[in-house]
């Protein structure tokens, strides 16, 4: 999960949009920094939240990302959430989201639920990755 700045978003290159490594690649060197609270900025900024799946995933299998107040379970806001699926390598971008870095008190939840590849009674949402902003 990566948070980045949405001006620099703006300056993803095109060919990026095409390839899950490249794009990984591009929001990783663009990422805020987690290890240096000075580098932080204080104050709302509009941001552009990343989620890549490292895992190769079935056509048919369904990966959500939802922001969320609450820890546990699999609920969580995702109506403003945007995917990609390169070749069965996913990412879910949540665009235009406002907060301040210092203050933050939100998750990012991962919710995958597996495709036709599985039986019907193994379809079950679950959360497969949690990431505290805070």
């Amino acid at each position: 999960m990566f948070v980045v700045p949405a001006p620099v978003v703006a300056g993803i290159p095109p060919h990026a949009a095409g390839s899950h490594a490249t794009m990984l690649q591009f929001v990783a060197a663009n990422a805020v920094r987690w290890d240096s609270s000075a580098a932080v900025q204080p104050g709302k900024r509009d941001y552009v939240i990343f989620v890549f799946v490292l895992d190769r995933i079935s056509h048919s299998a369904v990966v959500e990302v939802k922001l969320s107040e609450n820890e546990t379970g699999i609920g969580g806001f995702k109506k403003n959430s945007r995917y990609m699926d390169v070749g069965g390598w996913r990412v879910g971008i949540v665009p235009d989201v406002r907060f301040d870095l210092r203050s933050a008190n939100f998750f990012v939840k991962v919710v995958f639920t597996a495709g036709e590849e599985v039986s019907f009674a193994a379809r079950q949402p679950r959360l497969i990755g949690l990431f505290p902003v805070d």
